[in-house]
């Protein structure tokens, strides 16, 4: 049975595929994640839930459209998971402050156009917004 703050260990085993990222920054994301599930819901999910939803909604999603936006190639001094916090974060405030339902690429797009290394680099960005 799961404790609180632990993991199964078929969750622990699909933590292998978050690259770089700390157990601790995973346990955020989850945490955070749970925490809006549960208000959406109106029972306590499990943690084992929170991370399967984390993992369709979140995770893959965010990591599908930084590949396919090629956002990676433009931030050449962040990991891929740093990058992944990043984004992940701007989505949150995109989808808290203007449309919860805001599209997962859009977002990566945004991010690219707020923050790129250079004023070329965002403007390219910003033309796809």
């Amino acid at each position: 049975m799961d404790t609180p703050n632990s993991l199964t260990q078929a969750s622990l085993a699909k933590l292998h595929q978050f690259f770089g990222l700390s157990q601790a920054e995973i346990d955020h994301q989850i945490d955070e994640h749970k925490y809006f599930l549960n208000l959406d819901v109106g029972h306590e999910i499990s943690r084992e839930e929170a991370l399967d939803s984390w993992t369709r909604t979140v995770f893959a999603p965010l990591c599908q459209a930084i590949e396919d936006v090629g956002l990676e190639a433009d931030f050449p001094g962040l990991g891929l998971d740093e990058l992944f916090l990043q984004v992940s974060e701007h989505w949150y405030f995109l989808k808290r402050d203007e449309d919860p339902h805001f599209p997962v690429e859009r977002a990566v797009i945004s991010f690219g156009a707020l923050h790129g290394a250079n004023e070329l680099i965002r403007a390219d960005y910003y033309l796809k917004l």
